[in-house]
């Protein structure tokens, strides 16, 4: 049977690792993506959620401050379409 100090411990090094985790996870701005894509803002918030997910960390429609998850923009750029700034051009 295992002891509640030891849940504690086990617990404590769970949390621990959790925040390694949580370090790691890297989100950009739609600057940072508009820098990355060489692009303006507009042209990032114009991509559609289904495309592109973001998580709005702001306060509602009125303040939204919108954040990619790494994994969803790397997702993007390689769907094929390219990026905002450096779209393939169609051959008419």
């Amino acid at each position: 049977m295992i002891e509640a100090e030891s849940l504690d411990v086990l617990a404590s090094r769970a949390q621990r690792h959790q925040d390694e985790i949580d370090r790691d996870v890297v989100f950009f701005t739609i600057a940072d993506l508009a820098k990355r894509w060489r692009c303006v803002k507009s042209t990032v918030r114009e991509i559609p959620f289904d495309q592109l997910p973001w998580k709005n960390l702001g306060r509602g429609l009125i303040r939204e401050s919108r954040r990619y998850h790494r994994a969803d923009v790397e997702a993007y750029e390689n769907a094929g379409e390219g990026t905002p700034g450096h779209r393939p051009r169609k051959s008419a």
